[in-house]
């Protein structure tokens, strides 16, 4: 049901049990694990085309050969598939906005999104969290290569072998599929620990470069969220003890808003409020819907508002 395809210039050993880690977590028997042995022959498109091409299954994962997934994550990313048939590529971070500079973590703190626990060897592990858990998948223009899966079916075009080996492998496919209509989400369903920190080499700033060179005319991508996510709560709310006086006021010269008093009504509990409507000169035509018990009108005279709402006060 999955292929899984990654480079590994590490040991026998460590190929190993790495691959026995990603058997033992999967939670699906029909896996297929292409192994690429690479000390340097090969740039990482390379690997992905290549497997692509020797793949079994039409969900692939192309990862890192140092992370650690948590158990069941192979059926929690089908469910998504499933679930989400509008989405073709699916990441665990990404950013729904890639910049002119190519440095796509720009605005990290504003339009990067997903969840990566980090725990190299001898360090404490931490959380980068760059957005909260949502059960959902928040559509974005790049993922980061640590861990990208795809629907190869869905897809309009593999990896670019001409821009970067080991850095800029992952946004040249993630936006040239964007830009072709092809939608791309993070999901949230699963976790993933990466056992080492990524550092820009020089490798990388000659890779943006030409990077740049292909999609500066397409810089930078923005793309804005299309509706608003309110989380539920089972939090109570606590009874209000207090009343809260709320003071509208109006001069000879205002009209009087009839529905945005009956609105404070209808979102309101009237319990919890006693309301003031004062003016300069008497309030005309003045007719509720529904009277509220609680509503007094104040007439003054005084020339400014503080000098009013001292009298109402008082």
């Amino acid at each position: 049901m999955i292929t899984i395809i990654y480079s590994t210039h590490k040991d026998e050993q460590y190929n190993k049990k790495f691959k026995q880690h990603l058997l033992d977590s999967v939670g699906l028997k029909d896996v297929q694990i292409l192994e690429y042995v690479n000390h340097n022959e090969y740039s990482l498109p390379e690997i992905y085309n290549r497997g692509i091409d020797n793949s079994i299954y039409d969900i692939v994962v192309c990862c890192h050969n140092d992370i650690k997934l948590e158990k069941n994550w192979g059926k929690k990313l089908l469910k998504d598939f499933k679930e989400n048939p509008n989405f073709s590529i699916i990441g665990k971070a990404g950013s729904c906005y890639f910049p002119s500079s190519g440095v796509y973590w720009e605005r990290m703190s504003q339009t990067m999104v997903g969840q990566v626990f980090h725990h190299p060897d001898g360090q404490n592990k931490w959380l980068s969290k760059y957005s909260p858990k949502l059960p959902f998948l928040v559509p974005v223009v790049t993922i980061d290569g640590v861990f990208i899966s795809f629907n190869k079916t869905k897809i309009i075009h593999k990896f670019d072998e001409s821009i970067g080996k080991f850095h800029f492998y992952d946004h040249p496919f993630c936006l040239s599929n964007y830009l072709s209509g092809i939608q791309l989400g993070i999901t949230s369903s699963f976790e993933l620990t990466h056992q080492s920190v990524g550092q820009p080499n020089q490798e990388f700033f000659e890779s943006k470069e030409v990077f740049l060179s292909k999609f500066a005319k397409n810089l930078p991508l923005d793309l804005k969220p299309t509706n608003p996510y309110v989380s539920s709560s089972n939090i109570k709310p606590q009874k209000n003890t207090v009343k809260t006086l709320v003071l509208i006021g109006y001069n000879e010269f205002d009209s009087f808003d009839e529905d945005s008093i009956n609105s404070l009504y209808k979102e309101c509990d009237e319990e919890t409020f006693d309301l003031i409507l004062f003016t300069y000169g008497k309030l005309k035509n003045i007719n509720f819907n529904n009277k509220k018990t609680n509503i007094s009108i104040f007439n003054s005279d005084k020339t400014y508002l503080t000098s009013a709402y001292n009298d109402i006060v008082k």
